[in-house]
């Protein structure tokens, strides 16, 4: 993907969101549920990305099972590579208006799966965590990008890219 395609995607959506935030807009004023998020903010994010929903490489509402967790869960979306059986990525997905919080959950899923890497995201902020982190602690994930740095952090975004998996 280029740089200036790339810079040109991300500075759209943030448009986007921005437009979203604003307060009174009618998009705000309307009930948005995690869902909601997800086809309006997120997929079109994954696809600037290079993921695309229709392809075999993401699947939605897939199951985790594990010890640490004590009924079967279900992950927003995971991400493949070319040939991989497993998933390399989960996608939990919190509402646009809601702060991320911890991130303990998707860090449980991680684990469960052993799964190494995790995308917690709102639409707004953007965390990437590992499984190395023990579940007793808080995550704090291996960097946040919120929406207004996506352009100025946008080869680090880069690494979420399908092509860079």
């Amino acid at each position: 993907m280029k740089n200036n395609s790339l810079e040109k995607q991300l500075a759209d959506y943030q448009k986007r969101v921005e437009k979203y935030l604003q307060k009174g807009s009618i998009e705000q004023k309307r009930c948005h549920s995690e869902h909601n998020t997800t086809i309006k903010f997120i997929i079109p994010l994954l696809k600037i990305l290079g993921w695309y929903p229709e392809s075999k490489f993401m699947e939605f509402e897939y199951t985790v099972k594990g010890r640490e967790i004590k009924r079967p869960k279900r992950v927003d979306i995971v991400l493949y590579t070319q040939d991989s059986e497993k998933p390399k990525i989960l996608v939990e997905i919190k509402r646009i208006q809601d702060e991320l919080g911890t991130g303990r959950q998707l860090l449980r899923y991680l684990h469960a799966t052993g799964i190494k890497y995790g995308i917690y995201t709102n639409g707004r902020e953007i965390r990437l965590l590992d499984n190395r982190t023990p579940t007793k602690y808080i995550p704090e994930g291996l960097f946040i990008i919120k929406v207004e740095d996506f352009i100025k952090y946008k080869d680090v975004l880069a690494v979420f890219s399908k092509n860079s998996i």
